[in-house]
Protein backbone atom coordinates (compact mmCIF):
# COMPACT_ATOMS: atom_id res chain seq x y z
CA UNK A 1 0.00 0.00 0.00
CA UNK A 2 0.89 3.54 -0.98
CA UNK A 3 1.17 5.51 2.41
CA UNK A 4 3.74 8.30 1.73
CA UNK A 5 5.08 10.20 -1.26
CA UNK A 6 8.78 8.33 -1.02
CA UNK A 7 6.39 4.46 -1.45
CA UNK A 8 4.77 6.01 -4.67
CA UNK A 9 8.30 7.59 -5.82
CA UNK A 10 9.98 4.03 -5.11
CA UNK A 11 7.27 2.57 -7.85
CA UNK A 12 9.32 4.67 -10.91
CA UNK A 13 12.31 4.06 -12.12
CA UNK A 14 12.44 6.85 -14.35
CA UNK A 15 12.85 9.35 -11.52
CA UNK A 16 14.67 12.80 -12.45
CA UNK A 17 14.93 14.93 -8.96
CA UNK A 18 14.42 18.94 -9.65
CA UNK A 19 14.82 21.70 -6.53
CA UNK A 20 11.33 20.74 -5.13
CA UNK A 21 10.60 17.49 -6.56
CA UNK A 22 11.15 15.02 -8.79
CA UNK A 23 9.73 14.25 -12.47
CA UNK A 24 8.30 10.69 -13.72
CA UNK A 25 6.44 9.70 -16.99
CA UNK A 26 2.62 10.43 -15.82
CA UNK A 27 0.85 6.89 -16.26
CA UNK A 28 -2.17 8.68 -17.37
CA UNK A 29 -1.08 9.45 -20.85
CA UNK A 30 1.39 8.19 -23.35
CA UNK A 31 4.33 10.49 -21.97
CA UNK A 32 7.50 10.50 -24.38
CA UNK A 33 9.01 12.84 -21.30
CA UNK A 34 8.64 12.78 -17.84
CA UNK A 35 5.63 15.04 -17.55
CA UNK A 36 4.62 14.10 -13.81
CA UNK A 37 5.72 16.31 -10.92
CA UNK A 38 5.06 14.82 -7.59
CA UNK A 39 6.61 17.13 -4.40
CA UNK A 40 5.46 18.26 -1.24
CA UNK A 41 3.46 21.49 -0.47
CA UNK A 42 3.56 23.68 2.70
CA UNK A 43 2.19 21.65 6.02
CA UNK A 44 2.98 18.17 3.96
CA UNK A 45 0.76 18.13 1.39
CA UNK A 46 1.90 15.61 -1.41
CA UNK A 47 0.88 17.20 -4.85
CA UNK A 48 0.56 15.63 -8.25
CA UNK A 49 0.63 17.34 -11.18
CA UNK A 50 0.27 16.51 -14.80
CA UNK A 51 2.46 19.06 -16.59
CA UNK A 52 0.90 17.91 -19.71
CA UNK A 53 -2.40 18.74 -18.84
CA UNK A 54 -4.10 15.18 -17.26
CA UNK A 55 -6.75 15.98 -14.79
CA UNK A 56 -5.33 15.29 -11.29
CA UNK A 57 -7.87 12.64 -10.18
CA UNK A 58 -7.46 10.68 -13.59
CA UNK A 59 -3.37 10.48 -12.69
CA UNK A 60 -4.50 9.27 -9.07
CA UNK A 61 -6.91 6.79 -10.68
CA UNK A 62 -3.90 5.84 -13.18
CA UNK A 63 -1.80 5.58 -9.63
CA UNK A 64 -3.86 3.39 -8.44
CA UNK A 65 -4.60 5.62 -5.44
CA UNK A 66 -7.97 7.19 -5.03
CA UNK A 67 -8.30 11.50 -4.12
CA UNK A 68 -8.73 10.06 -0.35
CA UNK A 69 -5.11 8.30 -0.65
CA UNK A 70 -3.70 11.26 -1.81
CA UNK A 71 -5.26 13.62 0.37
CA UNK A 72 -3.91 11.54 3.73
CA UNK A 73 -0.30 10.71 2.35
CA UNK A 74 2.47 11.64 4.09
CA UNK A 75 5.90 13.02 2.48
CA UNK A 76 7.65 9.94 4.21
CA UNK A 77 11.81 10.19 3.57
CA UNK A 78 11.86 11.96 0.54
CA UNK A 79 15.18 14.08 -0.56
CA UNK A 80 15.21 16.33 -3.23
Amino acid sequence: MTKTLADLISKFDDVEHTDDGVLVHCPAHSDSRQSLRLTVADKGKVLVRCRAGCPTPKVVEALGLTMRDLATMKPGDVDF
